[in-house]
């Protein structure tokens, strides 16, 4: 029972190959590369060009399949005063990319993927097989742009928002409009919606809308930074007036494309002010984050540096939120020859909770747990070796760590009840990874 009011952690310690976050959080898991597994289309790279049906010059299918083997200690992020055991599974996760046209142009696209449980030896780790398919595309004038994306996803994970292992169900919508009017000032807007499902009734599934508009200026020649200020609502199943129902509203600065040849910034930071709907709950505001930048000064090494801030219904305790804040630094480089690579990152993060609680529908025990301004802070690290053994084949070996330190500003018997760590070993093998 206790478990569901962990705190939050990572998707790096489920994904047994390349240890870094994937851009699109999506499709991690599903080991694709999306779209960009298509850029073989437009340029000669032995190494990373996928195997390929070639339909017709501007269709291409893309398959891909890995089989992953793990060994996990404490995979249900168990308290040590609730009892921990080990775990070894197995996955096989096939998957499949159909593409119209090319990436940097106009295309569309279909992506597809499935994790398929071989072997696991708790009872703490569904048996279900994940499953995750997105169809979107993109369509360019001599000045304006559209962008769309529909998807949906069914995972086991460590859920971030929850501080548990779960199946969840995830259904997305997403949209971008842009208009040049200058030679180097453009106008646009951006939208999505997202409903999200969880199969314990202990979680409360919620829809969240989203709107916003830019204004795009160019800095370089290969690159923009923009204005962006948005609004949107969170809405969660159930009695909104005591759920947690809010209103939220942000203002951003943001970057994307190329800023030079080695070094690259995209994302948003800004600020984002969250108002309950209702007398229940609390007003939250914080900075807000999805920043990513990457650099390869020397050639051989590449840096990359993550930066991600969300406020979000804490769905685990209703009347509550969550203000996730993670920093992550990592490095890759090619070692001796270039088919052998490594990774290596580090993360921190802390979660902070605000809000009240329905007392009528609350435990003694939840009550003690969750509570107003409580803090959890954790880090963790991953370690990757991969090895290309054909241009289109490749093997790879990782360990991740990762510590939660729960309730630190609670009691020691309240810290202990929250607080875990978890250790996985993982080994692949890719075909056209």
């Amino acid at each position: 029972m206790k478990r569901f009011l962990l705190s939050v952690t990572s998707l790096l310690l489920l994904i047994a190959a390349p240890v870094l976050l994937a851009e699109d959080m999506y499709s991690s898991g599903f080991y694709s590369r999306g779209p960009a597994a298509t850029d073989y289309l437009d340029r000669d790279d032995a190494l990373m060009s996928p195997e390929y049906l070639a339909i017709s010059p501007k269709w291409a299918l893309v398959p891909r399949l890995t089989l992953t083997a793990s060994y996990e200690s404490n995979p249900t992020l168990n308290a040590e005063a609730a009892g921990r055991e080990d775990a070894t599974t197995m996955y096989l996760v096939p998957g499949l990319l159909l593409m119209y046209g090319r990436r940097h142009h106009n295309h569309l696209y279909l992506d597809s993927g499935l994790i398929i449980p071989l072997h696991s030896e708790t009872d703490g780790i569904s048996e279900k097989t994940s499953f995750m398919v997105a169809a979107g595309g993109v369509f360019l004038t001599g000045r304006s742009r559209f962008h769309g994306r529909l998807g949906y996803r069914r995972i086991e994970n460590v859920d971030t928002l929850v501080g548990a292992r779960i199946v969840r169900d995830d259904y997305l919508g997403d949209v971008a409009v842009e208009r040049r009017v200058s030679r180097k000032t453009s106008l646009g807007a951006v939208a999505n919606v997202g409903r999200f499902e969880f199969d314990n009734d202990a979680y409360t599934d919620y829809w969240r809308y989203y709107a916003a508009g830019r204004m795009y200026y160019r800095v370089f020649p290969r690159s923009d930074m923009f204005l962006q200020a948005g609004a949107g609502r969170d809405r969660l199943d159930g009695d909104a007036r005591f759920q947690g129902d809010a209103d939220f509203y942000d203002v951003s600065l943001g970057f994307r494309g190329q800023q030079s040849p080695k070094t690259s910034l995209g994302g948003t930071v800004g600020y984002r002010w969250r108002e309950a709907r209702y007398d229940q709950g609390r007003d939250v505001e914080n900075y807000i984050a999805s920043l990513h930048a990457s650099t390869t000064p020397f050639g051989f090494t590449r840096f990359r540096g993550e930066l991600r801030t969300d406020i979000r219904p804490a769905v685990a305790s209703r009347g509550f939120t969550t203000v996730d804040q993670r920093g992550t630094l990592g490095a890759s480089r090619r070692i001796m020859t270039e088919r052998l690579r490594g990774q290596i990152a580090f993360f921190a993060g802390q979660v902070d909770y605000y809000g009240s609680r329905d007392q009528s529908a609350a435990t003694d025990d939840q009550a003690e747990v969750i509570y107003d301004n409580r803090r959890d802070e954790y880090w963790g690290y991953s370690l990757g070796l991969d090895w290309w053994a054909q241009y289109n084949f490749s093997f790879g070996i990782s360990y991740s760590y990762f510590e939660n330190n729960g309730a630190r500003n609670a009691s020691r018997d309240i810290r202990d009840l929250t607080s875990y760590d978890n250790g996985r070993w993982g080994i692949r093998a890719s075909w056209n990874y």
